[in-house]
């Protein structure tokens, strides 16, 4: 329906200071919902809805509208010189050095 009295409120009698580090952030759901890494500018490829009691234990922020942004996950440092090598048939054991971290 269609409110036609007075407003109860606005944005602007609202108290306080907004905390714009905690705000979904709109421009990311605009993004994800055309199917756009909000990140990267590179095309989504959806693999379905993920149950959000999963995401109950990881570290996340709430971008709005359902969508949240997971922390970065990669490989351990080293790992792509393993794959490289296992890749080109080498079977044997790898020792890496000093790990850089990075």
């Amino acid at each position: 329906g269609k409110w036609d009295g007075e407003p109860a409120w606005s944005l602007d009698s609202l108290e306080g200071e907004p905390e714009l580090a905690d705000l979904p952030d709109p421009l990311a759901v605009e993004s994800l919902e055309s199917g756009i890494c909000p990140r990267c500018g590179k095309p989504i490829d959806w693999a379905g809805p993920f149950p959000i009691k999963a995401l109950a234990g990881m570290e996340k922020q709430d971008l709005g509208a359902g969508y949240y942004e997971l922390a970065q996950v990669r490989a351990p440092p080293g790992m792509d010189l393993v794959m490289m090598l296992r890749a080109a048939g080498y079977l044997g054991p790898v020792g890496i050095g000093e790990l850089c971290g990075n």
